[in-house]
């Protein structure tokens, strides 16, 4: 399993290769030093991944020169547990083999959803609605400023500023805001150029202090999305303070894929008020690339944007924090259990419908829902069938691989071993869910908050071979706790996708005609 990790690092360099002529001369003279020192070539390399993604950006090279070392880790983390296989064609057949059984007979992770539709309740349509704007708003920051600004001016959102350069440790994204709903929207990009893809390598646990999330006071999260959500709180949060909060507005924080675990992070950080923090706007705002700006005089600046929020003379703030949610689409696991959990259970400061509107259930909806003044959970997570993102974990990790290399090294061929479905029935135990491979608590990460896990029921109908459902979980769900090889792992973390199933399950639940579902380009 060493192999898979060291292979995202050079897929990496050799995309900045690619996309960077000049680097592919540096890659060469660090071939050339391996024959002397292959320290000094890990050392030469990881100067010419930094010089080349982060340039003058010190945070970013400060989260670069962690990479050679976390890589390091992970391959011996993983060796440790799971045992190294007796050699690497050997790992690749007994992978094949995983991959042929998981299609003969079987859906896959069949056991563990009928576990997981044992012991979880359907998810309510009031957070299947919700989904349509804040997945629509989670994919068309992938595309450029004027398809941003296109897709808020459709919804009635503002552009309040646009970043479409990613750097490692600091994806794109954009703030935009509603006045009438009095809601802010802050979407954050997922894994879509080299830097990102460096940012997901970057995945030891970090820490951050969060007095009310946890016990001790202490988040551990992934060390790149993390230094993530820093940079783009550091980006925002003037912005949200000084012109939002006062007027009495809401933030839904989304994102997908590498964004969806920065928003989740985002959104813990935000939650937790620094009053000793002063605040001061930033000299760039609505740029389509936003860069520094020093001709602009921010408090000029902040009159102007004062005005486009019509703020009333004599109005005064409010007195509570700015409620905040997360909604986060094929997240990939980046808290510890206790605060993943937590994030379920923690409030977002408002119900649904303050956030989402009518979205959130339709008025008939809403006058048999007895829950429908209860607040929503800080994070609501969307995970799509098959995804492999949602279940690529360290823990999960490991037990694949210990499941491997001790089916390589056994006597028995893999036709002989016991039935596949047999091992599974053990990991989606109760037991088998909460087991940590042998990891340390802060090392087995989790999805955050309540997960809504969308996936097709095959039924034994004849008119009808499937139908889309939806279950209420969170991150310790049998699904999510297995890592299987199948044809739609890739293919079913694409936005497209998720949009589909969200429409799917909406439809069969209560099909709503003022529903307004983006079509996503890709």
């Amino acid at each position: 399993m060493a192999m898979m990790v060291a292979l995202g690092a050079a897929v990496g360099a050799t995309l900045i290769a690619l996309f960077n002529p000049t680097v592919t001369t540096r890659l060469d003279k660090a071939k050339d030093t391996i024959t002397t020192s292959v320290e000094e070539a890990t050392e030469y390399a990881t100067e010419t991944l930094i010089k080349t993604a982060a340039g003058d950006n010190e945070e970013a090279a400060s989260l670069l020169r962690k990479l050679p070392a976390t890589l390091s880790a992970a391959n011996s983390r993983v060796d440790e547990l799971a045992g190294s296989p007796p050699s690497t064609l050997q790992e690749l057949q007994a992978i094949v083999e995983l991959w042929k059984r998981a299609q003969s007979g079987r859906q896959p992770y069949e056991e563990a959803r009928c576990v997981a539709a044992e012991t979880s309740p359907a998810a309510e349509i009031s957070v299947i609605h919700p989904a349509a704007e804040a997945l629509a708003f989670a994919d068309v920051v992938y595309e450029n400023s004027t398809e941003i600004r296109k897709e808020c001016a459709a919804r009635g959102f503002e552009v309040i500023y646009i970043d479409t350069e990613a750097t490692p440790g600091n994806p794109a994204s954009f703030l935009a805001f509603h006045k009438d709903r009095k809601v802010a929207y802050l979407s954050i990009r997922g894994t879509h150029t080299v830097a990102d893809v460096l940012t997901d390598l970057v995945s030891h646990t970090e820490s951050a202090e969060h007095p009310t999330i946890d016990d001790d006071g202490i988040v551990h999260a992934h060390a790149g999305m993390l230094a993530s959500a820093r940079a783009i709180v550091s980006r925002s949060r003037p912005i949200l303070k000084e012109l939002l909060e006062p007027q009495g507005y809401a933030l839904v924080v989304t994102g997908h894929s590498l964004g969806a675990g920065t928003a989740a992070l985002v959104t813990i950080l935000l939650s937790v008020d620094d009053d000793e923090e002063e605040v001061e706007l930033p000299t760039d705002v609505d740029g389509a690339a936003s860069e520094p700006s020093s001709s602009l005089d921010p408090t000029r600046m902040f009159a102007e944007l004062s005005k486009a929020f019509l703020m009333i003379e004599g109005s005064k703030p409010r007195d509570s924090s700015m409620p905040i949610i997360a909604m986060a689409f094929a997240c990939p696991p980046v808290l510890d259990a206790t605060s993943a959990v937590a994030c379920a259970s923690r409030s977002a400061g408002a119900p649904l419908k303050r956030f989402f509107g009518t979205a959130a259930a339709t008025q008939a909806e809403q006058s048999h829902d007895d829950n429908n003044d209860e607040e929503a959970p800080m994070c609501i997570s969307y995970t799509l069938r098959d995804d492999i993102v949602p279940r690529a974990s360290l823990r999960n990790l490991v037990k694949l691989a210990t499941f491997v290399n001790t089916t390589i090294k056994s006597d028995q061929s893999l036709a002989q071993q016991r039935d596949l479905s047999s091992t599974i029935k053990e990991e989606t135990s109760y037991d088998g869910v909460r087991h940590t491979g042998g990891l340390s608590y802060y090392e087995d990460f989790l999805l955050p908050g309540v997960v809504v896990m969308l996936y097709e029921q095959h039924l034994a109908s004849e008119e009808e071979s499937s139908e889309w459902r939806a279950l209420a979980c969170d991150g310790l769900a049998a699904p999510l706790r297995v890592l299987e090889l199948c044809p739609r792992s890739l293919d079913d973390h694409k936005t497209r996708n998720y949009t589909e199933a969200l429409k799917a399950v909406a439809s069969t639940s209560s099909p709503r005609s003022d529903i307004a579902w983006r079509t996503p380009v890709a």
